[in-house]
């Protein structure tokens, strides 16, 4: 279930809940002082959207190249 971060408006704390996809987000009392003035939290990861994909998309760095893991100097025994 995901996380959604909350901050109090009453007393300043902030707090987190565990909730359902299709469970109410607004009106949540504060964990501290049970007041229902909170605020919810919104993190990079939800207010992404389909331009911010893009232009990470484009920015994006090329694959890696399998590297050789047995290039340094000893004796193995299993074949490289």
């Amino acid at each position: 279930m995901p996380r959604y971060d909350f901050d109090c408006n009453d007393c300043n704390n902030s707090f987190f809940v565990i909730l359902g996809i299709n469970d109410t987000k607004e009106k949540i009392p504060c964990e501290f002082c049970s007041s229902k003035n909170t605020s919810r939290i919104y993190n990079a990861s939800v207010l992404k959207n389909k331009k911010n994909e893009a232009d990470i998309k484009e920015k994006a760095l090329p694959p890696l190249k399998p590297m050789h893991l047995c290039n340094h100097e000893h004796i193995h025994t299993h074949e490289c």
